[in-house]
This record gives C-alpha cells, sequence and structure tokens, in this order.
C-alpha cells in the first residue's frame, strides 16, 4: 500500500495545553514543599532578632532534656523539673538586673513571655557555689540566654560562659538601645549588689 504524501497533522487541543498547566502546577507545588520543609528559613525572634532553623525540624541540642517550668525567681533564674526532681536553674553566662534594680521587672516578664506555652529543653554546664543548675534554655529554636541579651534585658557576664558570643549580641542591643541600654547610667547587676550591700552597712 503506497504511503500518502500528505503531511501528518499534529493533534494540538486545547486538552493537551490544561494537562501540561496542571502538570507545571504540579511540579511547582512539589518543588516548594520540599524547599519549605528541608531548607533553612529564617525566624524572628520576639526581640526582632531572625534566627535560622529547618522548618517543623528543629531539634534541641543533644545534651538537652525537656523540662516544664514550676516557678520564675526573676530574669535569669527558674525552678524546674524534669520528671524526677525539682531544682533552680540559673542561665549560664547572662545576668539580669534583679528584681528590684531598674528593667528588673522586665526582665522577668520578657523571660516568661518566651518560656510560656512552650516546649522547652535545658542543657547543663555546670553547678554555681549556691549549687544550683546553670546552663542554657531552648524554646523551640531559640536560645533564650541570647535572646535576653539581645532584646537589652541582660549583661554578659565578663570572663563567663560564652563570653565572646554573649558579648556580641550584647553589644548589638547596646548600639541600638535596646531596653535598659536606653538609659546611659545603668548598673550591671553585680555592681548594684555590692552597691546594696554597702548602703545596708
Amino acid at each position: 500500500m503506497p504511503l500518502s504524501n500528505k503531511p501528518i497533522r499534529l493533534i494540538s487541543l486545547p486538552s493537551n495545553r490544561i494537562l501540561i498547566l496542571f502538570g507545571t502546577i504540579y511540579y511547582t507545588c512539589v518543588y516548594l514543599v520540599r524547599m519549605f520543609l528541608y531548607l533553612p528559613v529564617e525566624d524572628t525572634t520576639p526581640s526582632g532578632r531572625k534566627t535560622q532553623t529547618k522548618a517543623n525540624n528543629w531539634t534541641a541540642p543533644a545534651n538537652a532534656f525537656k523540662i516544664s517550668v514550676r516557678k520564675l525567681i526573676d530574669g535569669d533564674s527558674i525552678e524546674v523539673n524534669d520528671g524526677r526532681s525539682t531544682f533552680t536553674v540559673r542561665l549560664a553566662g547572662v545576668d539580669c538586673p534583679e528584681n528590684d534594680q531598674p528593667f528588673g521587672s522586665e526582665a522577668r516578664s520578657y523571660l516568661k513571655r518566651l518560656l510560656q506555652g512552650k516546649n522547652i529543653y535545658l542543657e547543663v554546664f555546670g553547678e554555681d557555689k549556691f549549687g544550683r543548675t546553670v546552663g542554657v534554655l531552648y524554646s523551640n529554636q531559640i536560645n533564650i540566654n541570647e535572646e535576653l541579651l539581645a532584646a537589652g534585658l541582660a549583661w554578659a557576664i565578663p570572663n563567663d560562659f560564652n563570653h565572646a558570643r554573649y558579648t556580641f549580641f550584647q553589644n548589638q542591643a547596646r548600639s541600638s538601645r535596646q531596653g535598659l541600654w536606653e538609659d546611659v547610667n545603668v548598673l550591671p547587676p553585680w555592681q548594684w549588689r555590692a552597691h546594696q550591700k554597702f548602703s545596708l552597712k
């Protein structure tokens, strides 16, 4: 049977274009979902500081364990329970204003805001001379020790835990006059305590 010399017409119906369009949309959605689940995304802490975490995939440091907060003592000390015992935690490397010091109530309220209704994890680094557990607190992806510094509601303790990194957050808050840094005459808590002790004599 002889072949026809007529050119072959390609079928190009509107339905084909619709299938191509839906296919494009489908694969674009799959790509965006994969991007959202597996790539780091920026998140913003209450102080406005940006952090990087994997969406829905944050994990606490290997040595950290979950705790429940029983009581806030001040801006850098809390009473917690780990399911076996109740003990006091002192945040490592940071010193918030005392409760009766200017910005003391603000620091305590801010810590409450960071902790309330969240899953809290504690990474222990030792014990202080008062027998308190010293460590770093995490509220989901937020390092609470760093967040208090970034919000301008704590000092980095000189020559103490993680001092270089903590000083960086402190200096950022100071340069933007965040929190207590709006007061140029503000005293660090260790000087405030010494002054109060001297005044009582």
